[in-house]
């Protein structure tokens, strides 16, 4: 059995950290065999009291100097970590007791969740209604699948929980822009993984609860987080989402144009979109619950996002990376 190093990147995680150190700490792994590094992203909350709380000496407490970021801060806890194998768990996530095993008995050697329960909250029925719409295939399928070059773009892919050869890992992270927080660090990361040659395994034993936000500031800060992620990486890449963006700004400045022109033909477009999101809403939603929280959380949702993806356009165009 391999000796795992499980880092959690973490920053103002106060709401959910206790309930992911104790997942970890209540693995079916003997604990010789896998060390936990906490690694403190310049948190301003109670995070790292919270922490400390646990009182476990199994626990090692890393703290950066301020905030630096995602990718920083996996890189310092790949450094600093003592084993060959590492193991990457959010601070929203509590893994499911027999993952290690699973990842061992699986023999691959990258290697993420194929399946990841989401608590039961509106926000999180709405955004997994959208990556169901996005990822229609992969949402239906519970089998093992790969990750490589010729799949990469299409398939549903992150690093909320990610077991990775130490050497590899440093390596795709020295690759990117591990200290521009607006650089799409988790996806850039495995492409560089890919294009190595490697493959990555989406184990169907390999379960995850993923902890959704509760509040609404929450939720759209972290949407508008993506934004500029998103447009890093995708935008003039991917044909589809960089014609829907370039659609989507051109109309954009047709509606401007039109409230300043015509307030009728405004007026009668806003009544067309309200339609057109009404049926949308009824055409995703898997049932009655659901379509109404689609119907009124889709519009927070695409205006978080898309200001953040107005910020990533403004970023690419005029600040310097």
């Amino acid at each position: 059995m391999k000796q795992i190093s499980i880092i959690v990147p973490v920053y103002n995680g106060s709401e959910t950290i206790r309930s992911c150190l104790e997942g970890i700490l209540n693995l079916d792994y003997p604990e010789e065999l896998f060390e936990i590094i906490v690694v403190n992203d310049g948190s301003t909350d109670n995070t790292v009291e919270l922490i400390n709380m646990i009182k476990s000496p199994r626990i090692r407490i890393i703290s950066n100097d301020r905030n630096r970021g995602r990718a920083f801060t996996r890189l310092r806890g790949a450094r600093e970590s003592s084993y060959d194998h590492l193991l990457f768990i959010d601070s929203r996530v509590i893994i499911d007791r027999g993952a290690p095993m699973a990842i061992e008995n699986s023999g691959e050697r990258i290697q993420f969740p194929l399946i990841i329960k989401g608590t039961d909250t509106i926000w999180g029925s709405a955004l997994n209604s959208l990556r169901r719409l996005a990822f229609k295939k992969f949402h239906q399928s519970k089998k093992a699948t790969f990750i490589d070059s010729s799949n990469f773009d299409n398939t549903p892919k992150g690093t909320t929980a990610l077991y990775i050869p130490k050497d590899i890992f440093i390596r795709a992270s020295m690759a990117i822009e591990y200290e521009n927080k607006y650089v799409s660090e988790d996806t850039k990361l495995l492409l560089y993984v890919v294009k190595e040659g490697n493959r990555i395994f989406r184990n169907p034993d390999f379960v995850i609860t993923y902890l959704q936000r509760f509040g609404l500031k929450d939720n759209v800060v972290h949407l508008y987080e993506r934004g500029p992620r998103f447009v890093d990486y995708y935008y003039g890449r991917h044909k589809t989402y960089t014609y829907l963006i370039n659609l989507s700004l051109v109309f954009i400045l047709f509606l401007v144009g039109l409230v300043c022109l015509d307030v009728i033909t405004f007026t009668l477009l806003l009544l067309i979109l309200f339609s057109l999101h009404t049926s949308f809403s009824a055409l995703v939603g898997e049932n009655i619950r659901k379509k109404c929280i689609l119907f009124f959380l889709f519009p927070v949702i695409a205006l978080s996002f898309g200001c953040g993806v107005i910020k990533g356009l403004w970023i690419r165009a005029f600040q310097k990376k």
